[in-house]
């Protein structure tokens, strides 16, 4: 049964092509991500996170700088992270 053209949340060059157009947090992303996709923010993360990770050899074919500048910032947050949970513990 086809149901049509498949949704822009799926397609891993859409989701790519959103964030490199809207870096950040800010400045209302979250309504964007919900009139562009359809979904909420959290979902979106879910998805764009799956995709460079999971993805990770079709999202670097399709976009090497944004993957590179997600995977960076997960890193530093994993870190900011880390060191927030050590300074709870001493």
């Amino acid at each position: 049964m086809n149901r049509g053209p498949k949704p822009a949340f799926y397609d891993a060059a859409e989701i790519l092509a959103f964030e490199r157009a809207n870096p950040g947090q800010g400045g209302g992303k979250e309504q964007r991500i919900r009139r562009t996709f359809r979904v909420n923010a959290a979902r979106y993360q879910q998805r764009l996170f799956h995709l460079i990770h999971d993805d990770e050899a079709l999202a670097r074919e399709l976009d090497p700088q944004t993957v590179n500048r997600l995977l960076r910032l997960e890193a530093e947050y994993a870190e900011a992270r880390r060191h927030r949970t050590e300074g709870l513990n001493r």
